[in-house]
């Protein structure tokens, strides 16, 4: 984080998004009927997390924040998902499967939004390893758009 510092609410604004987002793909994978919907959701969501931990991580590290501050924030990320998956299973009961393909398609509106907003613009406003960046950028949408035609 070389001599840049982040406002520590910009990084909850970021933490609180990404949860938001985590809340929405837990639900939609505990409201999947089908193993094959689960196993395609859960994959979706292994190819991201790690990344949007460590974005969150080095987001919350940069605004400086307290170690205090630094675990809750990751722990209301970490958890997010998980309690999420229950609640998605409790409604799956009750509601139709429609319920899972809405809150798959507004956990991936979040994400989507998350990155093309917050994400990308603030990295690339950075100009060192622009180039890297870009490459990167341009390798990981090829990959996602393969595991979509794979999926």
């Amino acid at each position: 984080a070389g001599g840049r510092k982040l406002n520590f609410a910009t990084a909850v604004l970021l933490a609180f998004a990404l949860c938001v987002h985590s809340v929405l793909e837990g639900m939609a994978l505990g409201a999947q009927q089908s193993m094959r919907s689960t196993q395609d959701i859960m994959i979706a969501i292994a190819a991201h997390k790690g990344l949007a931990a460590y974005a969150l991580g080095s987001s919350v590290m940069e605004s400086r924040a307290s170690p205090r501050r630094f675990w809750t924030v990751i722990s209301a990320f970490s958890l997010a998902t998980p309690v999420a998956i229950f609640i998605g299973y409790a409604l799956s009961t009750v509601s139709s499967s429609k319920g899972g393909a809405a809150l798959s398609a507004l956990a991936s509106g979040t994400f989507l939004y998350v990155a093309m907003m917050e994400v990308i613009p603030r990295e690339l406003a950075d100009p060192s390893h622009r180039e890297l960046k870009l490459i990167a950028l341009t390798t990981g949408f090829g990959l996602m758009s393969m595991l979509a035609i794979w999926a």
